[in-house]
């Protein structure tokens, strides 16, 4: 059994009663000395287990032993956790590991004293300086705050009603499917008229149920209908010819990686810095090369020229295969146990949203598909975006290699990962067949309607589709 010691400050600062005015359970303290982390609060984990290995934690009070470890979201290392502890407790050991902190001590500044973590694709975690010495962090007047776009859960939604709130919205909900799913405005004139004898249901009720659960799914599936398409619209930006002629030779640097132990091909240019980004079933010769291909071909559709691919000793056998495509681009090896700097600067940072986007969804397991379309996602974001050093501090190195530009209603109105209702166009429409179909958001699909992708639930296979309803993701995830 493993002993961890709390920082004597803390020791101090709670025996002299000098956090009265700190909800001590509700928030998160930052421990320049611990080793682990201990939490209390059931809110702030999930998947608690009981462990074969306890941890005894020492402070002045005497010990404490943890037999029980937790899981954070988008946190990696597990948790202790005890019901009985006084706070919650984060190593800062640990945590610098996973993100990058910062600390001031700039007199006026309104960061001074404060240890700031920094989280790519969040905002930062501000570690405020209290009155008694301690650093803390409240994550419920965070969430509160909308700083943040995380998917929508049920289970998040129901933490801003109470018990009685939500026991009244589920009768709702049951009401709601008895009377045989109308509109929601024709039950709430229902319910507001007196329609129904001795009904227990208010309209508030009716209200509360429609912000935890969302849309009724059943009546999503039995009353969907056709929506008109819109209109396609063009909205391309030409590129200046003088950028194109003065950067048409290319210089691209090429590396495979794994995420999950799934291997792409990430290639990546100079000046232009576009990333490449293909999904590779497997390593072989054949697999590489015709993924190598693809982006070859790309660059040649758009006018530019390959002429140097700096790669790693793997590329080894490919080399001959390269240099043998038209334009016969020149293999640069790198010598053993070398490697090209570029290329896995561009793949740490790849991992690193992937990782972000993936800690912030809430599901307990990740599909295969859904892993592939996040690594996806993240690349797509970093091309949409000039890169600093690039040959355009306006243009995208997307908007170099195909004229198109971020647009918010077609790319960003809808979060990877986001759990779905999508609308089925089946003909004929007069069946009995269900009009909609659980589905997992995957990334817009690049079409100019604004189409995107999903993970169908009921298949597990990838489906396009250019309208749905999103829905608060049930706690049974």
């Amino acid at each position: 059994e493993s002993e961890m010691s709390i920082d004597s400050r803390i020791n101090l600062a709670l025996a002299q009663g000098r956090t009265t005015r700190m909800r001590l359970r509700d928030i998160i303290l930052l421990d320049c000395q611990s080793t682990d982390e201990l939490f209390c609060n059931k809110r702030m984990v999930k998947n608690i287990q009981t462990v074969r290995t306890g941890m005894r934690i020492k402070g002045n009070g005497g010990a404490l032993r943890c037999t029980q470890q937790a899981s954070v979201k988008g946190y990696h290392p597990p948790v202790w956790f005890n019901v009985d502890a006084l706070t919650n407790i984060v190593s800062l050991k640990n945590m610098k590991k996973q993100f990058k902190i910062t600390y001031s001590n700039v007199e006026g500044s309104p960061e001074n004293g404060d240890f700031v973590v920094h989280r790519i694709g969040k905002p930062d975690m501000r570690f405020t300086m209290h009155e008694c010495g301690l650093h803390y962090w409240d994550p419920f007047a965070y969430k509160k705050s909308g700083d943040v776009a995380f998917v929508n859960t049920v289970e998040d939604n129901k933490q801003s009603f109470t018990k009685r709130q939500i026991k009244d919205a589920e009768v709702a909900r049951t009401l709601y499917s008895n009377v045989a799913y109308p509109s929601m405005n024709d039950f709430r004139w229902m319910v507001r008229h007196n329609q129904i004898k001795d009904c227990p249901v208010t309209v508030a009720d009716i209200d509360v149920a429609e912000k935890i659960w969302g849309k009724n799914i059943a009546a999503l599936k039995g009353k969907t209908v056709r929506q008109k398409p819109e209109p396609v619209k063009e909205d391309y930006i030409e590129v200046p010819k003088e950028l194109l002629s003065l950067h048409k030779s290319v210089f691209l640097t090429a590396d495979i990686f794994f995420v999950n132990g799934i291997p792409f091909l990430l290639a990546l240019s100079r000046k232009i810095t576009f990333t490449s980004l293909y999904h590779l079933a497997n390593r072989t010769i054949e697999r590489v090369f015709e993924a190598f291909k693809k982006l070859y071909t790309m660059y040649i559709q758009r006018g530019f020229r390959i002429t140097v691919v700096h790669v790693d000793g793997e590329f080894d056998k490919l080399k001959t295969l390269i240099e043998s495509l038209p334009g016969g681009p020149r293999v640069n090896l790198a010598s053993a146990n070398e490697h090209v700097p570029e290329i896995e600067r561009r793949i740490r940072v790849v991992k690193e949203r992937a990782r972000a986007v993936r800690h912030s969804l809430p599901y307990n397991r990740i599909p295969k598909l859904l892993t592939i379309f996040i690594v996806f996602y993240v690349v797509t974001m970093l091309n949409y975006f000039p890169s600093k050093g690039g040959v355009s501090a306006v243009l995208s190195p997307k908007t170099i290699m195909t004229g198109k530009t971020l647009d918010y209603k077609k790319h960003l109105s809808l979060k990877v990962g986001q759990y779905c209702q999508v609308h089925e166009e089946e003909t004929p429409r007069n069946s009995q067949k269900e009009r909609t179909r659980g589905a997992i958001a995957l990334g817009p699909s690049g079409n100019e309607q604004g189409s995107y992708k999903f993970m169908a639930l009921n298949t597990g296979m990838k489906i396009t589709r250019r309208s749905w309803d999103i829905i608060p993701i049930p706690d049974d995830r």
